[in-house]
């Protein structure tokens, strides 16, 4: 693979990260019942959103798919 490869590769890998949502999934007990949010930091602010049932694990999915690629750049 020569260099130009490698940069088109780079590049590419780079866009999809792009793409993920940054940050984890925390789990939350109130009164009894477990709550997901997903958290990140924002300009060294750390963000919260509250998930509901259906995107908890699509959710779960991009951030692993992000720290994958992350691994690979």
């Amino acid at each position: 693979m020569d260099k130009q490869d490698q940069l088109r590769q780079i590049a590419e890998i780079t866009a999809q990260i792009g793409g993920l949502p940054k940050g984890y999934i925390s789990k939350k007990q109130i009164n009894g019942k477990v709550y997901y949010y997903h958290q990140w930091s924002q300009s060294g602010v750390k963000q919260s959103r509250y998930l509901r049932d259906g995107e908890i694990e699509p959710l779960a999915e991009q951030i692993e798919q992000r720290k994958a690629l992350q691994a690979k750049l």
